[in-house]
């Protein structure tokens, strides 16, 4: 799964403003604009859009930069907003080094404070140094020290000197997640004292009062007045002269009563149930198994909370976009949760509105499957036919337009599916018969129907497949055949399918992996071929650059091929993305995933050549996977995520390193 795209990323939470009277409501955090009048104060406009304004990184929040525009003045990036491929991806002046945002620059002069100018000629730009591998201060630029976790990070007597996320800890600023020890224990503190800010059973944000810096769910401008103003996480007092400030909590409505700033109101289906002002309403009483449908509701052990009633759910399916996660239930309901820029979570909300807590999937009950890839969904119900939601740019939604979708629409003529996969633009379906059809992006082939070009908007037969038993779609589609060969179609450039280097379009055997003695069990196509295999092994064919290490082999030959099998692997028995799940109920990932915590091993580092194992994690049937985010179901039916942002679900929106309990999750 890739980033990119030339789309910039919304913030993990929208702030909500309040307006008066017939004023025009001001722009928030992300909006696009051409005024900073336009923008709520204190924000400005700038690179196109409400920004924080800043002079130095410390301005910025934890995972973003501060970057200057045309006239050279500072504005930090936006929550994600840094990932990008080629420098048309970034706004101007901004450009792309190393999946990043960025500014050019000569020398240190050209870049922010805080940042250094690295690269040579046109690779050179500015970089937050901090994070940076350490042993001695010394290999450490100037002001930065190398702290505990043996990184580059900035001095510290209290949270206060610290860039706004986050907190001082033995002398260093840390990331607010981020154990001293670099995060080796962190799959066993189970959210205990080291990380307060939330249990592993999806409890009270028991760190809320406290956590003033951590800012991920939007509310820093609250969190860091109210640690700086000492309120201890009381809301500020006010009068006529001294309004309440124009930035409410999250999801709260908050006036000016007896003196004192209070919440007087909530957005459904959210509450106040830990009495914390400064982090407004917090719970989603829809998913929250202490608090459902009501503060103080709390379910019977087992039992998940769905759409606010307590039910004997258990998950049956799980898998994540590329910011963004869904699961489907034993009841056939589907959540989602994260970002929801193209509609993806599909719950009818504007395409800003994204949730760090799974939110209900309008108007399905019976589904048996649901399937995710980049910004787009799909889920088989029980009567075999499909329904997709999110990006449809190339018509991957399948329902005769290229409209996105936010609530589920139909696909076309497919009334006999079987199972389904969800490619980056391209969707394919496995017909009850062995047959497949696909539909989407068809650039070079990718639909399998013997054409390429344009875009299929509704499903198109896959020529030549009668005895297919699982599909997988992407840049590269691919299918099992019932004798155990393996057919691929599409991209070809990186050698996925075979050594000529030139897209197929339509199913090619790829007899190297018969003769390496793979009897493949599952597939995930992309720029490049990963297969577990049926007899424990896995094995990956294409691209495996030294920056990605997609294929994990152990060494950056670019492309791989013939297929390899892992160093060590010896137990793989489902692949998607670049993570096994072992038969022994773990998970591993490689490559270049973890540099948002999505390989959950307690650190972000990256890349990995070969298989890390994640921590403190166990009985996993399923596992999904992107850059940002993975999410593993269990057999007793939980899902746990971790990674990046609102699309690890437990409701904080903040980095997670370690797998994490789902909000709403038995």
């Amino acid at each position: 799964m890739l980033g990119g795209y030339g789309r910039v990323l919304a913030p993990a939470l929208a702030l909500v403003a309040v307006g008066c009277g017939a004023e025009e409501p001001k722009l928030t955090l992300g909006d696009q604009c051409d005024l900073t009048s336009q923008c709520e104060a204190p924000l400005v406009c700038r690179i196109g859009r409400c920004r924080i304004e800043c002079a130095t990184l410390r301005d910025c929040p934890v995972g973003t930069l501060c970057v200057t525009d045309g006239d050279g003045l500072g504005a930090c990036s936006l929550s994600g907003e840094d990932g990008c491929e080629v420098n048309s991806d970034c706004p101007d002046p901004l450009v792309c080094r190393m999946g990043r945002c960025t500014n050019a620059c000569a020398d240190d002069r050209d870049c922010p404070a805080g940042s250094v100018c690295e690269g040579e000629g046109a690779e050179a730009a500015c970089v937050d140094p901090a994070d940076e591998a350490c042993v001695l201060d010394s290999e450490c630029p100037e002001p930065l020290r190398c702290a505990a976790d043996r990184r580059c990070r900035a001095e510290c007597r209290s949270s206060r000197d610290c860039r706004v996320g986050a907190v001082c800890r033995d002398g260093s600023c840390m990331p607010p997640d981020e154990p001293a020890d670099g995060g080796f224990d962190a799959g066993t503190d189970a959210g205990t004292s080291m990380d307060a800010s939330v249990t592993v059973d999806g409890g009270t944000d028991a760190g809320a009062a406290t956590d003033a810096g951590s800012g991920w769910d939007s509310s820093w401008i609250w969190r860091d007045a109210a640690a700086d103003a000492g309120w201890d996480g009381a809301l500020p007092e006010c009068s006529a002269e001294m309004p309440c400030p124009s930035y409410p909590p999250p999801n709260a409505t908050v006036e000016c009563v007896g003196g004192r700033c209070t919440i007087t109101g909530c957005t459904a289906p959210w509450a106040d149930c830990n009495g914390v002002g400064v982090d407004g309403c917090e719970t989603n009483t829809d998913t929250h198994r202490d608090h459902c449908s009501a503060c103080g509701s709390a379910c019977p052990s087992g039992q998940a909370c769905l759409a606010g009633a307590c039910v004997g759910a258990t998950a049956t399916s799980v898998d994540v976009g590329e910011d963004f996660a869904c699961a489907a239930w034993s009841t056939g309901e589907v959540t989602c949760w994260g970002e929801n820029d193209r509609g993806q979570l599909g719950n009818g909300e504007p395409t800003s509105a994204d949730r760090p807590v799974p939110v209900m999937v309008s108007g399905l009950d019976d589904v048996v499957a649901v399937d995710a890839e980049y910004l787009h969904v799909c889920a088989l119900r029980s009567d075999h036919t499909v329904w997709c939601w999110g990006y449809n740019f190339y018509g991957q939604l399948g329902d005769g337009t290229t409209t996105n979708r936010s609530v589920p629409t139909q696909v076309s003529g497919l009334t006999d599916a079987a199972a389904i996969s969800v490619g980056q633009f391209t969707t394919c379906a496995l017909r009850t018969g062995g047959a497949v059809s696909c539909w989407g992006q068809n650039n070079q082939g990718q639909v399998g129907n013997g054409t390429a070009g344009g875009a299929e908007t509704t499903p198109v037969a896959v020529v030549g497949l009668t005895d297919a038993t699982q599909v997988s779609a992407g840049e590269t589609s691919c299918a099992l055949r019932s004798t155990g060969a393996l057919a691929c179609w599409g991209a070809n450039a990186n050698h996925q399918i075979d050594d000529s280097g030139l897209p197929r379009w339509s199913p090619t055997d790829v007899m190297s992996f018969g003769t390496a003695g793979f009897t493949p069990a599952f597939v995930r196509g992309g720029i490049s071929v990963v297969v577990a295999a049926g007899d424990g092994r896995g094995a990956c064919q294409g691209t495996n650059s030294v920056t990605q290490f997609q294929c994990g082999v152990g060494h950056p030959e670019n492309p791989v091929h013939p297929p390899e099998a892992q160093p060590g692997v010896t137990e793989a028995v489902a692949a998607d993305g670049t993570c096994w799940v072992t038969s022994s109920g773990g998970v591993q990932c490689w490559g270049k995933l973890n540099q948002y915590g999505a390989a959950g091993i307690g650190r972000a580092e990256y890349p990995h050549a070969t298989p890390v194992s994640a921590v403190g994690v166990s009985d996993v049937v399923e596992v999904g996977s992107s850059e940002w985010v993975s999410c593993a179901r269990t057999a007793g039916g939980s899902v746990l995520c971790t990674g990046y942002g609102s699309a690890t679900g437990d409701g904080t929106g903040g980095t997670r390193y370690t797998f994490r309990r789902v909000e709403g999750t038995p």
